[in-house]
């Protein structure tokens, strides 16, 4: 198995979309609201803003 070069944490919450379509900028909003409301050890929980890259995320999920 291959040892990833991303560290990794038990939950990470990806937020993806285009925010200048608005609307499909959902999850990028979703994500910088948990990031200004809510305090996470960087230990249990990674924030990432994926914007709109799709599969160059997959790194990030598996």
């Amino acid at each position: 198995m291959e040892e990833s070069i991303v560290p990794v944490a038990p939950v990470t919450v990806l937020g993806i979309g285009n925010i200048i379509l608005r609307d499909e900028g959902f999850g990028v909003r979703a994500m910088e609201y948990l990031e200004q409301h809510w305090a996470f050890s960087e230990d249990e929980v990674r924030l990432l803003d994926g914007g709109t890259l799709g599969p160059e995320l997959l790194h990030f999920v598996t």
